[in-house]
């Protein structure tokens, strides 16, 4: 059987397999951000009310490519309007059971390395390091942007990574 396509619809099924091309042939970014780490610096170094701009931080990552994942890790005690809050702004919420969550956070890191042409953390702690050492000795070159609080990001994560950005903050933010 064949099949006999008109040249209107052979523009149109050339212009969808360049569109496929084009997307593919874009660097994929993936953006993992650790909440409790992000809001206690932020509130730190800016003060009570301070927290960061999300939405600003996906329009850096964007700078990056097409955004394949963007997760922010949380403890279980985030509140559910915060979580909603990130989710409407384009974010996946990964909320564990466990008190603390820089080893979900560190797991994540470690699952978008792999993934990712790109890869940009959100947050400041040391405990990220040795998983960016891992992502950046893989056979495919991977991009390591960290987003973070410039006054409290570790040392040897920014020496690490290949471009540092302080995290945009919103000044005086009042609870919705």
């Amino acid at each position: 059987m064949s099949v006999i396509l008109t040249k209107k619809q052979l523009g149109v099924f050339e212009a969808a397999l360049k569109e496929q091309e084009d997307a593919a042939s874009e660097p994929t970014v993936c953006l993992v951000g650790d909440s409790p780490n992000l809001t206690r610096t932020v509130e730190g170094v800016y003060g009570k009310g301070a927290r960061p701009d999300l939405a600003a931080v996906l329009n850096i990552a964007r700078e990056f490519g097409v955004i394949y994942e963007a997760t922010i890790v949380a403890n279980p005690g985030l509140p559910a309007y915060v979580a909603d809050r990130f989710e409407h702004l384009g974010y996946t919420v990964d909320r564990g059971l466990a008190p603390d969550c820089d080893d979900r956070f560190v797991r994540k890191v470690a699952g978008a390395g792999v993934i990712a042409d790109t890869l940009v953390i959100m947050g400041g702690d040391h405990c990220t390091i040795d998983v960016v050492r891992l992502v950046k000795n893989q056979r495919r070159p991977v991009r390591v942007v960290v987003i973070g609080v410039r006054e409290s990001t570790a040392v040897c994560l920014k020496d690490c990574a290949d471009k540092f950005i302080n995290l945009p903050v919103i000044l005086n933010a009042v609870a919705a």
